[in-house]
Formats: structure tokens, C-alpha cells, sequence
């Protein structure tokens, strides 16, 4: 399958998240997941957006199958705006898992790679996935302290459906 195709099918299913429409997601990735035809960059690109997809129906078990093995196995060499990606994922489903230490060392990690990229968005989103594990541990000056990274960060990449949920929590 060409680059092009699979780049704008992950964008179409990345707009579908957007709005709230994971199954649709779900939908049009799946496929492409089966196709052996992907290079790895397009193939973590399609785990990673068909992972969020499945995360938004609560579904841990596809989302972790989508996702594969965490990116320490890895043998290629990433590039850190993925691996922060890989690592925030990872930390999501461990976090739904209710293993919070666990999910706070991969958010860090996730965020120690957003800032390697310097990704303004990936760090909003480590910093709140990061309040939400210390909000679940009682730890409210840290939740508090990753919700104004998270809001200054998401603020800067222009990201108002996350920043509008840093805001809530």
C-alpha cells in the first residue's frame, strides 16, 4: 500500500477521534494493521492512532493488541515524538490496568521524549495523563503541577479538546 494512502487514512482517522468517533476509527485502521505491505514508520502510525481508537471504547485488550510490545524491545531506532507516543499509550492502558507506579514511570519517560521532540502537544498530553495517575494516588500539589504544564503546553500546540480536559480535571 503507497505511503500516501495509508498517511491520509491515519489522518482521516485521527480527525475521527477528534470527534469522538472511535469505532469509526477503529474502522478505517484495522484494515491497514493487516496489510503486510506497511514500512514500520506507517505501521506505529497506524498502531498508535488504531490504540487511541480502541482506548476511547474502553476496550484494554484490543488496544494493548493494537499497540504491540512496549518500545524498549523495539530494535529500530524511533523517533522521539513516537516514542513519546509508544511510551504514553503504554502508560494509558497500565493506568486503566490500575498499576499507577508503573503508569507514572512510562508517562515519564513519555515525557522526557515529547521534550527530546519538543513536541508541545505530547508534552501537554504526558503532563495530564501524568495528573491523572497522581490525582488516582492522592498526590493533588503534583496533579496540580502537571495540570498547569499540561495547560501551558496544550495551550502553546493549540490543542482545545485536550486542553479543555486538562481544565475539567
Amino acid at each position: 500500500m503507497a505511503s500516501g494512502n495509508v498517511h491520509s487514512t491515519v489522518t482521516r482517522a485521527s480527525a475521527a477521534l477528534v470527534r469522538g468517533r472511535g469505532p469509526e476509527a477503529a474502522h478505517l485502521l484495522a484494515p491497514l494493521l493487516r496489510s503486510s505491505a506497511l514500512n514500520r514508520e506507517d505501521e506505529i502510525a497506524v498502531r498508535t492512532v488504531l490504540a487511541e481508537a480502541w482506548l476511547m471504547q474502553d476496550d484494554l485488550a484490543q488496544a494493548a493488541s493494537a499497540l504491540g510490545r512496549p518500545p524498549n524491545t523495539l530494535r529500530e531506532p524511533i523517533s522521539d515524538a513516537r516514542l513519546s507516543t509508544l511510551w504514553r499509550l503504554h502508560g494509558r492502558i497500565t493506568y486503566a490496568r490500575g498499576e499507577q507506579s508503573r503508569a507514572i514511570a512510562m508517562h515519564a519517560r513519555a515525557l522526557k521524549h515529547a521534550e527530546l521532540a519538543h513536541d508541545s502537544r505530547a508534552i501537554g498530553l504526558a503532563h495530564y495523563e501524568l495528573a491523572h495517575c497522581y490525582r488516582q494516588v492522592g498526590e493533588s500539589g503534583i496533579v496540580r503541577d502537571h495540570l498547569t504544564e499540561a495547560a501551558s503546553a496544550l495551550h502553546a500546540a493549540g490543542d482545545r479538546r485536550h486542553l479543555a480536559l486538562v481544565h475539567s480535571l
